[in-house]
């Protein structure tokens, strides 16, 4: 299934697909704001197995990756407050006093669910499978420690080949263990709890 996404166009239409005989809800991703899915998958692919040295670094680096693909969008930090701290209103990372200051929202998976649930109207917890998400640009968060807490971040890139060679399907970019374009559910348990995000700003 493929999308044709315009940007900063809104777009109604309505999919319903089916799988397995069970109805799946599913649009084209990109249905509302300013968000530039285009920017963000370029930057992803670019960095996806390097770093970037205008943001800081972590040794787990997959939600600060997802952080800084979510900017390249054009997805704005909110107004400076407490810095380090898991605030749900806030999601920052300023440099200054030569050293970084973040929010954890901007480096921690559940700190990170935290904020977008805390922004319903930029971020919708998608109902469907992630493989549907394909407009690129768009958050998955895994919680691949089997329990409900999300401790992982993959960025959804859109559809095609994976690198890894296999099928056509919606792909990945990550960080910490560094991975390009490949297929969306690489590596996942079936039993992981999954928070694919659509990002809707």
């Amino acid at each position: 299934m493929r999308y044709h996404i315009h940007e900063r166009v809104v777009v109604l239409t309505v999919v319903l697909v089916v799988v397995s005989g069970v109805l799946v809800w599913s649009r084209p991703a990109n249905a509302i704001g300013n968000y530039n899915r285009s920017a963000a998958v370029a930057y992803a692919d670019q960095w996806a197995l390097s770093r970037n040295s205008n943001y800081p670094q972590f040794g787990n680096d997959c939600t600060n990756f997802a952080s800084q693909v979510l900017q390249a969008g054009g997805y704005p930090q909110t107004n400076p407050g407490s810095y380090f701290t898991c605030d749900p209103s806030l999601w920052y990372q300023p440099f200054f006093v030569n050293m970084w200051w973040y929010t954890y929202s901007w480096i921690n998976a559940d700190c990170m669910r935290q904020f977008f649930s805390n922004r319903p109207q930029d971020f919708e917890l998608y109902g469907g499978s992630p493989e549907y998400l394909q407009g690129g640009g768009d958050i998955l968060q895994i919680a691949d420690g089997g329990g409900l807490t999300p401790m992982h971040a993959r960025i959804l890139t859109g559809p095609g080949y994976g690198s890894d060679g296999y099928y056509y399907n919606n792909r990945e970019d990550q960080h910490t263990n560094d991975e390009y374009e490949l297929t969306w559910n690489y590596a996942l348990d079936p039993s992981w709890a999954l928070y694919p995000w659509l990002v809707n700003w």
